[in-house]
């Protein structure tokens, strides 16, 4: 996520200051940004706090589940109402650089001071998204590396100065540079087939559930059966969709997963 994060903000700086290369503005970004995380204490601990509160008001609240599905449906209609109107703008899926898509349209609607000024707020914006998403990237490392999930010795530990992870800021500042060999398109891709796999994986949960628990408990064929192998059928259809780079690696990434947790849970003993 933080190379991604990365790449875009990247791109898009690309374009309204293409006397930079790209590989030069990833380096900035992923300089930057670390650099901020590494030593912006009070940058970490408003985050922290922000968190904290949204989770708390989360749990204060009634009925979670139907405010999460108020929230997708309300996010998937304005997904569906952007698409519809970009078609309007430029028909077709074919543009000079899909990277930079946005941009392109953006000159289409409103000129080229449109989009300049538009790209500017993108800018600023993105440089955010990675401030945050390195943040909380180094900060779930900290957590596994603490319950002994992955080495304690350097996952697990905070800077005694700034009280940052800073390994695990630098671990995944390492990360984002592979991003310098990827396009945007494979990067996400990347993402894409671990979130839909996870997704099935949810799926498969619930159909699992549904078997174990069937005999003490009246539960719907539809809702517990009928919906999750909808559901499994439909991610698995958009993993297939992937570029075959991303399947590849995904796969090969997923295998190491399941290695290194059996070795987790059989060698140490761990539940």
């Amino acid at each position: 996520m933080p190379m991604v994060a990365w790449l875009v903000q990247s791109v898009f700086l690309n374009v309204q200051f293409p006397a930079i290369p790209f590989w030069g503005w990833m380096l900035v970004n992923i300089g930057l940004t670390t650099l901020v995380n590494v030593l912006g204490l009070s940058l970490a601990d408003r985050t922290n706090k922000l968190l904290t509160g949204l989770g708390i008001a989360l749990v204060a609240k009634r009925n979670i589940p139907r405010a999460v599905v108020l929230v997708m449906a309300t996010a998937g209609l304005l997904f569906a109402l952007v698409a519809y109107i970009m078609q309007l703008v430029h028909p077709g899926g074919v543009f000079e650089d899909a990277q930079i898509a946005a941009y392109l349209m953006s000159v289409e609607v409103g000129g080229q001071i449109f989009a300049d000024w538009l790209n500017l707020g993108l800018i600023i914006s993105g440089f955010a998204s990675g401030l945050i998403v390195q943040l909380s990237t180094s900060r779930l490392l900290y957590f596994m590396g603490r319950a002994d999930i992955l080495p304690k010795k350097f996952f697990g530990t905070l800077s005694p100065k700034t009280q940052a992870p800073v390994f695990n800021l630098r671990f995944t500042a390492v990360i984002g540079l592979l991003g310098l060999n990827l396009t945007l398109e494979m990067a996400t891709s990347f993402i894409n087939f671990g979130a839909f796999l996870g997704f099935t994986a949810v799926n498969l949960c619930v159909i699992c559930y549904f078997y174990r628990a069937r005999r003490r408990q009246s539960l719907g064929l539809v809702s517990y059966l009928l919906f999750p192998l909808l559901g499994m059928c439909v991610n698995l259809y958009l993993v297939s969709q992937l570029s075959a780079t991303a399947i590849v690696i995904g796969l090969c990434w997923l295998t190491l997963g399941v290695i290194y947790l059996t070795w987790l849970t059989h060698v140490s003993k761990n539940p």
